[in-house]
């Protein structure tokens, strides 16, 4: 090694071409900007620490490294490294030198030197099925799109008010079922469309990696005895708010439930909206993309309490009194919380959905019933 002015010079005359090459991808990986020549490397002097630490981890001394990616897609060699580190004689020695998927599933990737596994390794492997969203006190394999779920909502919003004018420009009633219909519809567009865009641009492409996967058998009891208990936890919020304000000033005549059970084709409206599109959609977006950005940056414990703050706010209402936004505030608040809890301890949104379609139906068959 030698120093000239402001930059420092390598020499790889002695280094094997596989471990130039190592070397070569570390750097490039580590964002260094290197001058390479025909044996030898220059570098800024002000990141002479860093390619040190690289040199001594390619020579073995353990030292940080940057994340390390693959720079080969060919197949991978057949050895089969043993937990010794030990690797089959047997193993093909025509397959370059290169980063392969880590045969041990210790790391993501493991160094093939030509001949032999190689002790060194990419990050190590996430855990199975978890997907891009955080394992439970994990902010680094995470959800990111904090400016999508914004730019959805408040596009869902937007497009939801717009149709609904339009609609009443046309004749429709502000509270009728063809309203409600085409205003969720509306809402429901832009939530799951940040949501796609979101792991279009970040994840997978699938919406598996906010948690939506197919229903398990047990999601439905968890679900069901989850929303039990959320009803009942409700009911009692709500007798405490009935001592405390008038029942007049609870009630209110702005829910389309007041009026959506008048029909047939009503009765049937609704229950679609509440029941089932209302828990897919909120879910997938509130518990599975709002939820995940928030694990990523504060952690799972901010994150489960803001976003059923989040939750609860956006189920206000014009038109509600102080009593009213209190009683939505306090009864919608804590099933939020226990929805991201659910989500939180079973990383799907399968027992959340099954939980909140529950609490929804109790509801709606109550409002059916006494209409």
């Amino acid at each position: 090694m030698t120093q000239s002015g402001a930059s420092v010079t390598y020499s790889l005359s002695h280094w094997p071409a596989d471990s130039r090459e190592a070397l070569r991808f570390l750097l490039d990986d580590a964002d260094i900007d290197v001058d390479w020549h025909a044996a030898s490397f220059s570098v800024p002097e002000a990141r002479r620490a860093d390619v040190d630490a690289l040199v001594d981890y390619l020579h073995g001394t353990p030292a940080p490294v940057a994340p390390i990616a693959p720079v080969a897609t060919v197949g991978a060699p057949g050895a089969v490294l043993s937990q010794a580190g030990d690797v089959d004689a047997t193993a093909p020695t025509t397959i370059p030198a290169g980063w392969y998927p880590d045969p041990a599933r210790e790391a993501l990737w493991r160094w093939w030197d030509g001949g032999r596994w190689t002790a060194y390794t990419g990050p190590a492997a996430p855990e199975r099925d978890r997907g891009w969203y955080p394992p439970r006190g994990d902010r680094t394999q995470s959800a990111k799109g904090g400016g999508l779920a914004v730019a959805g909502f408040v596009g869902g919003q937007v497009l939801s008010l717009g149709v609904v004018l339009v609609a009443i420009v046309l004749g429709a009633t502000s509270r009728s079922v063809v309203t409600l219909l085409i205003g969720e519809l509306a809402l429901w567009a832009g939530l799951f469309g940040a949501c796609k865009v979101a792991v279009t641009k970040y994840g997978s492409g699938s919406l598996r990696d906010l948690g939506l996967i197919r229903l398990q058998l047990g999601d439905f009891a968890i679900g069901s005895l989850a929303a039990l208990v959320a009803r009942v936890g409700t009911l009692i919020i709500a007798v405490i708010l009935v001592l405390v304000f008038s029942f007049d000033d609870l009630t209110r005549e702005t829910s389309v439930t007041n009026n959506a059970g008048v029909s047939t084709f009503g009765a049937i409206v609704l229950i679609v909206v509440v029941v089932f599109g209302a828990p897919f959609f909120e879910e997938l977006f509130f518990r599975g993309l709002v939820q995940g950005v928030l694990t990523r940056r504060y952690g799972g414990r901010i994150a489960i309490v803001a976003q059923a703050i989040a939750f609860g706010l956006v189920h206000y209402q014009i038109g509600m009194t102080r009593g009213q936004v209190i009683l939505t505030f306090s009864m919608i608040m804590p099933v939020g919380f226990l929805l991201g809890c659910l989500r939180w301890r079973y990383q799907r949104l399968g027992p959340g959905m099954v939980t909140h379609a529950v609490f929804n139906a109790i509801a709606v068959a109550i409002t059916l019933a006494t209409i």
